[in-house]
């Protein structure tokens, strides 16, 4: 179920779902630096700054997968199993969220920032995590892990409640093991 025509999409999605997948941390960083700047304006434009890269890179993400809905080719599926996955984008969230209660923001730097990044990135590549994404889940996307028929899983992102394996029957692939539902998306005419 792979098609050549869609590989150009694989690196560009992989790395906005990766990069803004860490929205959520930003959004918190930005509130700690607002939040503790006491009308620092240093820290008031660098909150203010990585608040509008977050929100940048999360809208450029929802724009790329609702786009993904129209453009790719629509590949015939049969699903044997369906398992929601929005539990694990909370825990995410959660996980993501939760440090940045800790955090002193005046001892942030850029170092420090960039390695804490660089780490979280790492693990996100390694483990496909950051498919189920939480700004994504957000605007009203659902995450699903779909087993074929043929054996082979794949993460599915729908803008549809699935709740019978049956329900799915076409897929475009955004990256090797991520697929989006278009079973109920109109066929866009060429």
């Amino acid at each position: 179920m792979g098609s050549k025509q869609n590989d150009s999409l694989n690196p560009l999605v992989r790395f906005l779902l990766l990069v803004s997948s860490a929205a959520p941390v930003l959004l918190g960083l930005a509130l700690g630096f607002i939040s503790k700047s006491a009308f620092d304006i240093k820290k008031i434009c660098i909150g203010l700054t990585v608040l509008v890269v977050g929100l940048l890179l999360s809208a450029l993400t929802v724009f790329t997968i609702s786009r993904s809905f129209k453009k790719l080719e629509r590949i015939p599926v049969a699903v044997s199993s369906v398992e929601p996955l929005d539990g694990q984008g909370l825990t995410q969230l959660l996980a993501l969220l939760m440090p940045l209660l800790l955090i002193d923001t005046d001892k942030i730097t850029i170092t420090s920032a960039l390695i804490a990044f660089g780490v979280f990135a790492l693990m996100a590549l390694r483990s496909n995590s950051h498919h189920v994404h939480p700004v994504l889940m957000i605007v009203g996307y659902k995450v699903y892990r779909i087993m074929t028929s043929s054996g082979v899983g794949y993460i599915m992102i729908s803008k549809d409640d699935i709740r019978r394996a049956k329900d799915v029957k076409e897929v475009g692939h955004c990256t090797d093991y991520l697929v989006v539902d278009l079973t109920n998306e109109p066929v866009m005419k060429v």
